[in-house]
């Protein structure tokens, strides 16, 4: 069995076989836990707020941090709040409806119905389930969405 580690100071800098001493294991692989703890920064608003880091370097790459990510098609926010991720859906989906509803008089209730369920509610219900315990006031944006669908189809 090999144990391999990533380069760093207090790790070793190649793979390494597995020592006798399953302690010695142990150790070395705290040492590197404890070096990958100090480039996770993980708090409340109020905590990230005292620390200022501009860029992190791993190896020769420089990682710079952003304010909102997209990962799977849903945005996050440094505070995880999702507020940027409802807005772009939102946004996304009205501007649909509007496309929608310019066409609105060509099609059958039927045909209206598949339309707002593939442009609309597809949105609205990807990642879904990253919303629980949101506040009711970024639930609501959502649910004027599916207002102004049913709007339409009627």
């Amino acid at each position: 069995m090999r144990l391999q580690m990533t380069r760093n100071s207090t790790c070793p800098s190649s793979p390494t076989p597995l020592t006798s001493s399953q302690s010695d294991a142990i150790e070395a692989m705290e040492l590197c836990i404890k070096a990958i703890r100090a480039w996770i920064i993980i708090g409340t608003r109020q905590q990230l707020s005292k620390v200022d880091i501009e860029k992190l370097s791993v190896g020769d790459v420089s990682v710079a941090p952003v304010a909102v990510a997209r990962n799977l098609g849903t945005w996050f926010d440094t505070n995880l709040s999702l507020v940027t991720h409802i807005t772009k859906t939102c946004k996304a989906a009205f501007y649909h409806l509007h496309n929608i509803r310019r066409i609105r008089k060509f099609l059958t209730v039927e045909s209206t119905k598949v339309l707002v369920h593939a442009f609309i509610m597809g949105r609205i219900d990807y990642c879904n389930s990253l919303l629980h315990g949101l506040p009711t006031t970024h639930i609501n944006k959502l649910q004027r969405v599916q207002n102004a669908a049913a709007r339409l189809i009627c």
